[in-house]
């Protein structure tokens, strides 16, 4: 009778999958201690099937043994930050060289401030123009993981009529920024006001740069190529255009995109769904450039008239699947699903969810829309009435959770952005305020451990171009969100400037990095915190070298954080 089989002997498939069920890196850690087989299957597999299982929104889908290790520890840092509310804040300041694409461009001699690149304590960018109130930040991020290219993530901001890019290699220690723009264009008439990277346009790699869709409020909406290959950092050009849409002069609200991966001379095959000026939503193929190179404005392919529909003014959209796309109005009906035939929308949603069945108002606005990834059928609302709604198309109930801050209950959801399946991001549209969700504890039904911090504007930040913020400065909305590596960034567009959430605090704090130990002066802004249960009470930020050690609340909350109102 041959022995009973022990933990060294399983196969690797059994013993990939009790790895699914460790809690911490530290019981992984432990299992590679126990013998030498053991050892070669954590060092081997077991730190990849432990990132994938417990960090899914991490976005690396390859990498060496001991990549999957280090992104093991950063994560395990990364999520215990988040845990206990520990970040380091910082408005991201552009840093290019001197204006060789236009007249938009030019140099400002004001010091300080974070950011890497070129141009020193003389290339930090301002926007062109001196509109009443600042650009309102659009952005998109794409990432590149393992492989010749290291990691690497791109950051693309839309402010006011320019593109910048700002490209950030691994560890941090790279960071270089190229501009885009056009001297004819003018604040205000031509600002951005929708950008979308494409898949495999050739960012992080080290291809030829990032392509994009980009829609503005003159009603320009075009595929832009933003060329960075060959070009020194810090320098300015023209975005390239390869695809231009007809959309019959409306402003471009809002853009959302479907595959069309791929880059090159690749053929593929993709949508773009926008929201064009205050009736419409159009439909069109997103053309590669050599299919549109010698053709006009490509002419949409369908096209929802909302008096048609039930009228309302169309705000946002998102494609929640191939079949399925979502849009955000004011209206009656706030929030409406289409499906997609081969021809295009089909005239009526499949799916409707009222102002009276999900607030009991007779009529309210949708700004906000985040899919839930994996699922195709759930989706998360940002409503005017404060309140994140989460829809599933597979249930009668016109919503099966609610989230609402209870401090700031009444202020409308402008932004939202999902971190995996257990926690989400809302921008509210006054006092600058960003909120953290937990997806899983509807508000309505539990005491929620979510919690808000202020984006104050630090004192010697001037907000558009040597403007004053003043109280807009401090009242603006958070415009846009983008997440990086599942959670490690966080970045919040708000009224002319774009702030970054750093939850790893690498080289600060108390081993709050994953080198540790690191002692330097504060380079980010100490915000305020207030948790959705904590009976009004308020925190505030100490000093980064804080960051990692025992806080406040007896060790629940990160060392920076005390309490400034008990």
């Amino acid at each position: 009778m041959p022995p009973p089989p022990t933990l060294p002997t399983l196969p690797h498939d059994l013993l990939r999958l009790l790895t699914t069920h460790l809690p911490t890196a530290s019981s992984l850690a432990a299992l590679s201690l126990t013998c030498r087989s053991l050892h070669a299957f954590v060092s081997l597999e077991g730190w990849r099937v432990f990132v994938r299982t417990r960090f899914p929104a991490f976005p690396a889908a390859a990498g060496t043994p001991a990549e999957w290790r280090a992104w093991a520890r950063q994560q395990t840092i990364v999520e215990r930050n988040w845990q206990r509310r520990g970040f380091v804040a910082a408005v991201v300041e552009v840093r290019l060289s001197s204006g060789s694409g236009g007249g938009g461009w030019r140099r400002d001699g004001r010091g300080g401030g974070g950011g890497g690149g070129a141009g020193g304590r003389d290339g930090k960018w301002a926007p062109k123009g001196r509109q009443t109130l600042g650009y309102v930040p659009v952005l998109d991020l794409s990432e590149a993981y393992g492989g010749a290219g290291g990691e690497e993530e791109t950051l693309v901001i839309g402010a006011g009529p320019d593109i910048v890019v700002r490209r950030r290699s691994a560890g941090k220690h790279t960071v270089r920024w190229w501009g885009f723009e056009d001297r004819k264009e003018q604040a205000g008439r031509d600002d951005v006001t929708a950008l979308r990277l494409l898949e495999g346009g050739g960012g992080g790699g080290g291809g030829g740069g990032e392509v994009a869709v980009v829609g503005r409020a003159n009603g320009r909406l075009e595929v832009v190529g933003l060329g960075t290959a060959g070009r020194e950092p810090g320098g300015v050009g023209r975005a390239e255009v390869l695809t231009r849409y007809e959309t019959g002069g409306r402003q471009v609200k809002d853009v959302a995109v479907l595959g069309g991966g791929g880059g090159g001379g690749e053929s593929a095959t993709g949508l773009v769904c926008a929201v064009l000026g205050s009736s419409s939503v159009s439909l069109y193929p997103l053309h590669q450039p050599e299919e549109a190179a010698n053709g006009g404005p490509v002419e949409a392919v369908s096209s929802i008239a909302l008096a048609d529909v039930g009228g309302g003014i169309p705000w946002k959209t998102s494609f929640l699947s191939p079949a399925l796309v979502a849009l955000g109005t004011t209206g009656a009906q706030p929030l409406s699903v289409f499906a997609l035939a081969r021809e295009g929308f089909r005239r009526d949603p499949v799916r409707t969810f009222s102002a009276s069945q999900c607030a009991d108002v007779e009529a309210l606005g949708v700004y906000a829309l985040a899919p839930i990834s994996g699922s195709g059928n759930v989706l998360l609302a940002g409503w005017y009435d404060g309140v994140s709604r989460l829809h599933d198309l597979r249930t009668p109930a016109p919503s099966v959770a609610e989230y609402k801050d209870p401090i700031d209950a009444q202020t409308p959801i402008y932004a939202l952005h999902p971190l995996g399946h257990t926690r989400f991001l809302a921008g509210g549209a006054r006092h600058c305020i960003l909120k953290v969700f937990d997806l899983r504890m509807s508000t309505t039904t539990t005491s929620s451990p979510g919690w808000a911090t202020y984006l104050t504007p630090p004192a010697r930040y001037r907000a558009h171009g040597g403007m004053g913020g003043g109280a807009a400065a401090w009242e603006s909305p958070l415009y846009s969100l983008a997440v990086a590596a599942g959670g490690r960034s966080v970045y919040a567009g708000a009224q002319g400037r774009v702030w970054e959430l750093d939850f790893l605090g690498a080289g600060v704090g108390a081993g709050a990095g994953v080198g540790g130990g690191g002692q330097r002066r504060d380079v980010g802004t100490r915000l305020g915190m207030y948790e959705f249960g904590g009976k009004g009470v308020v925190y505030r930020q100490g000093p980064e070298t804080e960051m990692g050690r025992t806080g406040a609340e007896g060790g629940r909350l990160d060392g920076r954080w005390t309490a400034v109102n008990r």
